[in-house]
């Protein structure tokens, strides 16, 4: 991460918000009093930063006892008094009354300054001088907007969705969803489905939707069964309570089922390279122009990262990123990926483009946005 500036602190780590206690006294104007008494918003979760919408918003974490973030709420009060910058929406968090939020976003500095689009994280800088805030602010606001792509990012979702669904329905040879535990079940087919399994020596695993929405309401559509309990068996449904009743009416319900062993070969090496491709298949296709770089826009960490990025500044290409220092697994795993074997790399709509030489190449024929299809 980048240093930070002289007499700022860190956030409390780790333990945040239990062993440590600052005792200092705070100044008469909270953030979020200062944040009340004008058009920028006060932060507490990540709800809240959702009810901002997709479009171009600026996050100053901070705290009450820390003077560089008083300063720095104090500018954006005043600047969004003044509409300062544009469409840019401006948003203030206590980083000790909002520590999720904080933790969502890997605030370890204070002041933080994040700048985001379409729900995602452009760019993060840590503690920033007011000069710098300003002349970053005034670049957000004078960038030209990406256009939302709901659709993509809907399908991004699905897609990770569905894996997290067949890894769920394959854990065990017997899987059932369930509302509560075997032990504890928490509706009466659920304890009856239980019950019948037990009774037939059916060995099991179970996964309580109730602690999960989104499985709970996307198993429905993944497997058009709109009921709960839920019974898989190698991987595959078998139905509800009704059915399996049925089944116990023929005789040998286990015999029926055919429970086979999990073969940890396949798991342990093809099911997760499958996870693997399927999470850089969404990762190529999170924004419509992704570069895979060493580093972040901001923060380059080598020659070819810095080269490429301010290329495709110079030629106004909207584009996202991904840090790939911060991931092995997909450090490694894109190369094989996309056939590869080095980085930067740029994608579009989730398709390589290729590295620095051919962005290069690219550029010097002219009209690199257009050549991109941006």
């Amino acid at each position: 991460r980048g240093a930070r500036d002289e007499g700022t602190e860190p956030i409390r780590q780790a333990s945040r918000g239990s062993s440590t206690v600052f005792h200092r006294s705070p100044p008469s104007d909270s953030m979020a009093e200062l944040a009340a008494s004008t058009q920028l918003t006060a932060l507490t979760d990540e709800a809240s930063l959702t009810a901002l919408g997709s479009g171009k918003v600026a996050v100053l974490f901070g705290a009450d006892w820390d003077a560089p973030s008083q300063q720095l709420t104090q500018l954006l009060t005043e600047a969004a008094a003044k509409k300062t910058y544009g469409n840019v929406k401006l948003a203030t968090a206590d980083a000790d009354q909002c520590e999720a939020l904080a933790d969502a976003f890997d605030v370890e500095a204070l002041p933080t300054l994040l700048l985001r689009e379409n729900n995602a994280t452009v760019a993060t800088h840590e503690a920033p001088s007011a000069a710098l805030v300003n002349e970053t602010l005034q670049e957000f606001a004078k960038r030209e907007s990406v256009p939302a792509t709901p659709s993509d990012a809907e399908a991004v979702a699905q897609t990770r969705l569905e894996l997290r669904l067949k890894q769920l329905i394959s854990g065990a040879p017997g899987m059932l969803f369930m509302k509560g535990s075997p032990d504890t079940p928490r509706c009466g087919f659920s304890r009856q489905i239980v019950e019948l399994l037990r009774e037939a020596s059916v060995p099991f695993a179970s996964f309580d939707i109730l602690t999960d929405e989104e499985v709970r309401q996307g198993l429905k559509k993944f497997s058009d069964w709109p009921t709960y309990p839920q019974f898989y068996a190698n991987g595959e449904l078998v139905g509800g309570l009704d059915i399996l009743k049925e089944m116990v009416a023929d005789g040998d319900l286990k015999g029926q089922l055919d429970l086979k062993p999990i073969d940890d070969d396949i798991i342990d090496g093809q099911d997760e390279e499958a996870a693997l491709n399927e999470r850089l298949k969404a990762l190529t296709s999170q924004s419509k122009c992704m570069l895979f770089m060493k580093g972040s826009p901001d923060n380059e960490r080598c020659g070819f990262s810095r080269t490429i990025v301010a290329l495709l500044r110079e030629h106004a290409v909207t584009f996202d990123s991904f840090d790939i220092l911060t991931d092995n697994d997909v450090r490694q795993g894109l190369k094989k990926f996309s056939d590869w074997p080095t980085y930067p790399q740029l994608y579009v709509d989730g398709e390589l483009v290729g590295g620095l030489d051919i962005v290069q190449e690219m550029a010097a024929d002219g009209d690199l946005t257009g050549q991109l299809g941006l």
